[in-house]
């Protein structure tokens, strides 16, 4: 206790300064007026007695600096001292000041909105109710099982709750006599029960509802004005009318992470989704695991399957954090590298600037060389001055950090809540919060030892009588080799990052000029996508035969044909050899068509000597849905020519496989 109190009062000595003084001259005063007045009594005057009550009280200013020693925190009080005389200096040295602290700012500030953002887009939490009991299930090796399945596993009451959702949606809202292309979310009707995410306005989808949905914020402000009596409004989407019963906030973040931001989320079961389990309160996840391996080997016995096994790499994981980049694997390595680099990047120019305000720190050390000389021969140490020199640093980099969180929080505002220009709806929404102060804390120490700790000990390192002779003159040849040595790493480090900056907008240009093969001017794609069982498969080929005739027909259209995937699409999904396709997928394509207009060959006639793009041995040209038998004719397919083989199997052998009898032409 008597510790406690003691820490007590040495903090509140912190904040009541004014307060402890006067109770300190109180006391102070009592102890010698109460001598007095009894030496008065006993036949002394006034004045005599004051004077005797002072010589046995003795020393007050000792017993004053006594008395603070003990309630203040002594290297605190000795910091506050140091940064104060540095404020005192480093305003005399203005310009000084002013250049390292834009120095800092810069560098520190772009550090510190790659970090918010990174962290933003690869660890944030998601909006929902206690985030550490909600776990996303994992069962064959993979996130997403069918909608039968989800319902053994649900009706199994394993855990508190179990919801799922399916983010891979296109949604057309038919919106009077226009129509768009909307980022869906279909979910479980138990889905905001399960996860608990907060709404903004109106009430959560419940339990038992159809054909209703929640909308976010974005567009809510963007496609509806902010229509403040937006609950309960309808909305045509695919064809059917759904009810709007919530609007969600402005900073929500969705449970599938990386900044993935859906216009609206609809009651609607997909065909297969994505599992959130809640556990019951105090369960551990090895305890949930328990539970669920034996539902997953009654899944292999109920809908048995070759292809997986469902009992196999069942995995919970958590919803947030390193975790959720963990489940995601292979798909999250580049996204983690490319602002992985980012950060190395803006790190790297923190250290440049940190080398910038070294080299002035370093400059004025040497010319206050006389300065220390004069203050080590009345008695000062080399610690102390080190100590003080150390404490004009940290006041720089306080300064600076400071100035490049505002930075941050500018860039940040700026970047929070805009749509980047990505195939998927990515909106990234940044807020500050501990991690970021935390992180400016460290970086603020780091700042200080880089820019201060070579001046300090090198500025202080000449002897008593060497300075003084010199005068206050400049140091010599090592001080000048030191300040050169910051120089020129400044330069090489910014030489190698303009390089890299070059190197990649160079190739950004590449990419964007690149030959494809094709004349790519003078080909437009348009995509559009059938509401799911609305259509057979006759009815789509019809469909998709009267829209290439239409296109034929317009002037200008040299060729028009249908395809499920493109060259240069950014939805275009590919399997790398020898990694198997995951089950269920790709079984529903038939009811998205890209329809290729060109106005120039797509593809370049093989008999076409003036062509400069490559040649094709085979067919020279698509044929579209109506200029073919589909149930006689076997598919064809283009490869690369250089194309390397190695240990796959041959384009026979594949095609034998899949069991479709494609036929493959080069």
């Amino acid at each position: 206790m008597a510790l406690w109190k003691e820490i007590g009062n040495r903090l509140a000595w912190l904040f009541r300064r004014s307060r402890f003084g006067r109770e300190l001259e109180d006391e102070i005063g009592f102890h010698i007026q109460a001598p007095a007045d009894e030496l008065e009594q006993a036949g002394l005057t006034g004045a005599e007695a004051q004077r005797q009550a002072r010589r046995e009280f003795g020393p007050t200013l000792r017993s004053r600096e006594e008395t603070r020693s003990a309630w203040q925190v002594r290297w605190l009080e000795g910091l506050g001292s140091d940064l104060r005389y540095a404020a005192r200096a480093l305003r005399r040295d203005l310009a000084l000041a002013l250049a390292a602290v834009g120095s800092l700012a810069l560098g520190i500030g772009a550090n510190t909105t790659i970090f918010s953002v990174a962290r933003e887009a690869l660890f944030s939490q998601p909006s929902c109710r206690d985030p550490q009991s909600l776990v996303q299930i994992s069962v064959s090796g993979n996130s997403w099982i069918p909608m039968s399945q989800y319902r053994l596993l649900e009706d199994a009451h394993a855990f508190d709750g179990l919801a799922g959702m399916n983010i891979q949606m296109v949604v057309n809202w038919r919106d009077g006599n226009r129509s768009y292309r909307l980022a869906g979310t279909r979910v479980t009707d138990n889905f905001f029960e399960v996860t608990g995410i907060p709404v903004a306005m109106g009430r959560p989808i419940e339990r038992g509802e159809s054909n209703v949905g929640v909308i976010t914020h974005g567009f809510w402000t963007k496609h509806l004005g902010g229509d403040p009596n937006v609950v309960g409004r309808t909305l045509a989407l695919d064809g059917e009318s759904y009810t709007v019963v919530g609007v969600l906030p402005r900073d929500h973040r969705m449970l599938a992470g990386f900044g993935f931001t859906p216009d609206l989320y609809l009651t609607k079961d997909p065909i297969e989704v994505m599992l959130y389990a809640r556990l019951p309160r105090g369960m551990m996840r090895q305890a949930a695991y328990a539970r669920l391996k034996p539902i997953c080997r009654e899944l292999d016995r109920v809908y048995p399957d070759v292809n997986r096994k469902w009992a196999k790499e069942v995995r919970l994981s958590e919803v947030g954090g390193v975790e959720r980049l963990a489940e995601d694997g292979q798909e999250a390595i580049p996204l983690a590298a490319f602002f992985g680099m980012l950060v190395v990047v803006t790190a790297i120019v923190v250290l440049i600037a940190c080398a910038n305000v070294s080299s002035l720190l370093l400059a004025r050390a040497f010319t206050r060389s006389r300065e220390f000389a004069i203050r080590m021969s009345l008695g000062g140490s080399r610690a102390r001055l080190v100590r003080q020199l150390l404490a004009e640093s940290l006041l720089l980099a306080l300064l600076g950090t400071s100035a490049g969180l505002l930075l941050n929080l500018w860039l940040t505002r700026l970047l929070s809540g805009v749509h980047i220009p990505t195939p998927l709806p990515i909106e990234l929404v940044i807020q500050p919060d501990r991690m970021l102060l935390a992180y400016s804390v460290a970086l603020t120490f780091v700042v200080t030892l880089a820019t201060g700790l070579v001046p300090a000990l090198k500025g202080t390192r000449a002897g008593i009588g060497g300075a003084l002779k010199e005068g206050g003159r400049q140091a010599g040849p090592a001080g000048y080799t030191l300040r050169n040595a910051l120089v020129v790493g400044q330069l090489a480090v910014s030489i190698l990052l303009l390089s890299v900056g070059l190197l990649f907008i160079r190739n950004l240009m590449y990419a964007t000029s690149f030959n494809a093969g094709f004349d790519t001017s003078h080909t437009v794609v348009a995509t559009f996508q059938a509401v799911w069982g609305t259509y057979t498969p006759q009815k789509l080929a019809g469909l998709v035969d009267t829209a290439l005739e239409r296109l034929r027909a317009l002037p200008g259209v040299e060729a028009a044909s249908p395809a499920s995937a493109v060259p240069l699409n950014p939805f275009l999904a590919f399997n790398r050899p020898g990694r198997p396709v995951p089950a269920g997928r790709g079984q529903h394509s038939a009811s998205k068509v890209q329809l290729q207009c060109r106005g120039a060959g797509l593809l370049p006639n093989h008999g076409d000597s003036g062509s400069a793009r490559p040649r094709f041995r085979g067919f020279g040209s698509y044929r579209g849905a109506a200029g073919r038998d589909s149930e006689r004719e076997p598919g064809a397919a283009v490869v690369r020519k250089h194309q390397p083989c190695g240990s796959h199997p041959s384009i026979s052998e594949q095609s034998r496989r899949d069991g479709r009898g494609h036929r493959a032409e080069l």
